[in-house]
């Protein structure tokens, strides 16, 4: 029920409360006391309509809007801690004490450039600002402000993603440096060789995540369909085995008899409901330790950097890489490429479920057999034409 109030100049403010209980004024004053009671009126009703948003609220500051927008976030757990590393590190020092209102959208291409000069990746700036947009529309959705100013923001920045993929040649030097390089190795030092080797395999003959790769069993192998079934992730920053991956969409991906026969001593070796890739504790390899231990030695002693400049080094998800363009080398659509690698949509999948003998037929042998060494193609002979004079014992 709105209401009115005399002020002491003689004028007239009308009072109302909006759908919060908060009391809010008229933002003028009248000289008529009935005007101020129908304007507070006309304020309140509006107030009550749905879709009605408090001009006040924007007025709240980000650091303030993230508490309550944290408390009503639900996502799987790495990907909160990862959220709140950005909000920690990049988001809560630049954007904490500015009230939501006054956030735009040049603010933000200056602050992505910002992250750049201070050494951040250009893909890592843009995950900040993913971060920093999912709270902004959740703001909107909150009636709290009427648009959220990093929508769709084209920050004109390049990934910083390489392109680099591994020809037949480096595959195979990159396959035979995993090997001990002294003639009196050990079992246990062959044993971690065929450890190493089988998960480059996968990696390569595959085209998983690391994190499915090292959360892969036995029971996961499926020899007679000769195919690897999906259906989980290791979260290497909170030790813990997560139901499935991005998006949550199981997927089987064909593979090459040559993978199988390369992962068979891993397969024997490991226990059904055990891990196939584990460090001597038992537990799936890390990341960074099996990066500094085995990948960035093999990767040295096969010289695969040779030439090549820093963004364009060879690092794990290079295989990843190089399976998925071997995959559109062979003919393979974007489509079929993306459900293989388990990044298409449900419809995609569909529609391209008619095809599936086919693609699982052919995809198995888009990458090669990494032991064998590529044949070097020879040239052609050079025609000779019919008034050049041959000499005896020429060809």
């Amino acid at each position: 029920m709105a209401w009115t109030e005399q002020l002491r100049s003689g004028r007239w403010r009308g009072g109302y409360r909006v759908p919060g209980g908060e009391k809010r004024y008229t933002p003028e004053t009248f000289v008529r006391e009935r005007d101020a009671q129908r304007k507070a009126s006309a304020l309140e009703e509006e107030s009550r309509e749905l879709g009605w948003r408090d001009p006040r609220a924007g007025e709240r500051t980000w650091g303030d809007w993230c508490e309550e927008w944290l408390r009503g976030h639900y996502v799987e757990r790495s990907t909160h801690t990862r959220t709140m590393s950005m909000i920690r590190s990049r988001i809560m020092p630049k954007w904490g004490n500015t009230p939501l209102i006054e956030i735009d959208r040049h603010q933000l291409r200056i602050w992505a450039l910002e992250m750049q000069d201070d050494g951040l990746a250009a893909t890592s700036a843009k995950r900040v600002i993913a971060a920093f947009s999912t709270s902004l529309s959740a703001a909107v959705d909150a009636g709290v402000i009427a648009a959220n100013p990093a929508f769709r923001l084209n920050l004109r920045i390049p990934d910083n993603l390489s392109e680099r993929t591994l020809t037949g040649e480096e595959q195979h030097r990159l396959f035979a440096a995993f090997e001990p390089q002294h003639e009196d190795a050990t079992d246990e030092e062959w044993a971690i060789a065929r450890r190493d080797q089988a998960l480059v395999a996968v990696l390569l003959g595959a085209g998983p995540r690391w994190g499915e790769a090292v959360a892969l069993g036995p029971e996961h192998i499926h020899r007679a369909e000769e195919s690897i079934r999906w259906r989980r992730a290791w979260d290497a920053q909170n030790r813990i085995l997560k139901p499935y991956t991005k998006g949550k969409k199981r997927r089987t991906t064909p593979i090459a008899e040559w993978l199988l026969g390369i992962i068979d001593p891993v397969l024997s070796a490991t226990a059904q409901g055990e891990f196939l890739f584990t460090s001597s504790s038992g537990q799936p390899l890390d990341y960074s330790n099996w990066r500094r231990r085995s990948w960035e030695p093999a990767v040295e002693r096969a010289r695969l950097n040779d030439g090549y400049s820093e963004d364009d080094k060879a690092t794990i998800h290079t295989l990843r890489h190089t399976y998925a363009t071997a995959l559109l080398d062979a003919g393979f659509t974007i489509a079929e490429v993306a459900t293989l690698l388990g990044h298409a949509s449900l419809s995609t999948a569909e529609r391209y479920a008619h095809r599936r003998s086919k693609v699982r037929q052919e995809a198995a042998n888009a990458v090669s057999d990494p032991r064998i060494r590529p044949a070097t193609p020879t040239p052609p002979s050079p025609e000779v034409p019919d008034n050049v004079i041959r000499f005896p014992g020429a060809s």
